[in-house]
């Protein structure tokens, strides 16, 4: 019994250590939020910009640091990005109060949940009305993600599926 008891102790402490390993830092031109999602589109309207990106991740993601570190690590792809949007990360269990487009009181976890973000990472595109224009879930390629932020910047989103651009 004490064997066990020693087994399980030593592989919580080696899963404690991996996901603690397995943390990632933002980059940090994201926007730094009050977690007051109406604010935050007050924000991006002051910086002349037209969209919000929700970037829905969770801290043990492995995809979601690889999408910060290929896509949101190309010089190219940070300047597109940081010319039309502002970008906020969101944790999809995360414990941080937040306040929605329309004034509800949630955790971040709970406005996930709610909102269906079911995959990490999922790009969330919202327009400056606080509506969401455009979902991206799972990790994409470079060429997809560029593409999917000039769907958006294109106003493309308006008038064809996302498919659709792709193939014209």
């Amino acid at each position: 019994m004490f064997r066990v008891i020693i087994c399980q102790f030593v592989l919580l402490l080696s899963l404690n250590c991996f996901a603690v390993e397995n943390e990632f830092n933002y980059p940090d031109w994201f926007k730094i939020s009050v977690l007051d999602l109406r604010d935050d589109l007050s924000d991006v309207k002051e910086a002349n910009k037209k969209y919000l990106i929700m970037f829905m991740s969770q801290q043990s993601c492995g995809f979601c640091r690889i999408h910060l570190q290929k896509n949101w690590g190309d010089p190219e792809l940070i300047a597109l990005t940081q010319k039309h949007f502002e970008v906020l990360a969101l944790d999809v269990r995360g414990s941080r109060k937040i306040i929605d487009f329309y004034g509800k009181h949630q955790t971040e976890k709970e406005y996930a949940h709610e909102h269906g973000f079911q995959f990490t990472p999922t790009l969330v595109f919202v327009d400056i009305d606080g509506h969401e224009v455009f979902r991206m879930p799972g990790l994409r390629s470079k060429k997809r993600f560029k593409a999917a932020l000039n769907y958006v910047v294109g106003g493309h989103y308006k008038k064809v599926k996302f498919r659709q651009f792709l193939s014209d």
